[in-house]
């Protein structure tokens, strides 16, 4: 079987209800940062240097890990003139994208829920590489959420399927086109807890 669809798997904590080794028989795998402590996908994007070194630490493969040019760490200058730092969700998307995916199925990507607990909060907050300083605050994830609406629209050939747990309904107001679609996670994607 070809997987022809991409996952992308962000750190929020949504995630946890999600069981990756079930998903990743159907994807080819991209995800961000820390991830590869729990799960080892296709593809590993970074650009924070504490966590770059620690992946190259930990023996990832170098193949699969990417690190951006300078150039492509800040959001497009067309964009947005002031040029804020790029974020590894949105790099997984636009690696995966470059490598010809237009089917992207986004997990833990908690910056689109307007509940603040939620949305404030990654799998790996407190642990190396996630201290005060790397951490998002509300304005950044707002920020986010813009930067996504106009990236999607962007890639208006891409569809882009946003899977939260049940019982999520709390989204921030942000303006998507058809292309964004939102599921709750099929039964057969989630965890067993």
């Amino acid at each position: 079987m070809t997987k022809n669809k991409a996952l992308i798997i962000g750190n929020g904590i949504t995630r946890k209800k999600f069981d990756l080794e079930k998903a990743a028989k159907d994807h080819i795998t991209f995800g961000c940062n820390a991830l590869y402590r729990d799960f080892k996908p296709d593809w590993l994007t970074s650009l924070d240097g504490g966590m770059i070194t620690e992946i190259k630490n930990s023996g990832f493969p170098d193949d699969r890990l990417y690190i951006p040019d300078v150039e492509d760490q800040y959001e497009p200058a067309y964009y947005n003139p002031n040029r804020p730092r790029e974020n590894a969700g949105m790099l997984s998307m636009r690696l995966a994208i470059s490598k010809g995916f237009r089917e992207l199925y986004c997990v833990g990507m908690d910056f689109l829920i307007a509940n603040y607990d939620t949305n404030m909060n990654n799998v790996y907050r407190g642990t190396q590489n996630y201290g005060p300083r790397t951490m998002a605050n509300m304005q950044d994830n707002e920020n986010r959420a813009k930067y996504f609406a106009w990236f999607t629209k962007e890639n208006h050939d891409v569809k882009f399927i946003m899977m939260f747990p049940h019982g999520i309904w709390n989204f921030r107001a942000i303006d998507v086109r058809s292309n964004v679609t939102g599921a709750a996670i099929h039964h057969y994607y989630l965890n067993g807890d």
